[in-house]
């Protein structure tokens, strides 16, 4: 079976667990290039292609833990955010997409000023690595009395 057909077969599984179809269509090509290790430019260019050995299990495993309804981040292990791929575990918050919302407010109304900035128990720490990245004259707590 070529991968194209696998991921037309579980973008099918995810619609049929009730997924809608650009959901199901997304999710299924990022859980592809997951279980693959490719980027999407590769997958594009070789999805005519037979599956390479031990892909079908692997992708049939994440395909059914997303009709679980677990997050595609959590099965993964990554989740983009303010162009950084954080790490998610099971004992982190997944960063949601109008989170960055937060971050370009923050950035707005923080004074020019050297600041310092706190991001405590949130999970990732998605915040306050985005916040220190774009200002980076901001202070650290530790150095901060």
């Amino acid at each position: 079976m070529k991968l194209h057909e696998h991921i037309a077969e579980g973008r099918q599984q995810l619609i049929a667990a009730g997924f809608k179809p650009g959901a199901a269509a997304v999710d299924s090509d990022v859980l592809a290039r997951h279980v693959l290790g490719w980027d999407l430019a590769r997958l594009i260019s070789h999805n005519r292609e037979p599956a390479p050995e031990g892909f079908a299990s692997g992708f049939a495993t994440a395909i059914a833990r997303r009709a679980r309804r677990e997050p595609v981040a959590m099965i993964v292990g990554t989740r983009e955010f303010w162009g950084r791929d954080f790490a998610v575990t099971s004992a982190t918050l997944v960063p949601r997409p109008e989170t960055e919302l937060i971050v370009e407010e923050a950035l707005r109304i923080l004074p020019s000023a050297p600041s310092t900035i706190i991001d405590i128990g949130t999970g990732t720490g998605c915040l306050a690595i985005s916040l220190a990245a774009e200002r980076p004259d901001a202070r650290h707590p530790s150095r901060c009395r």
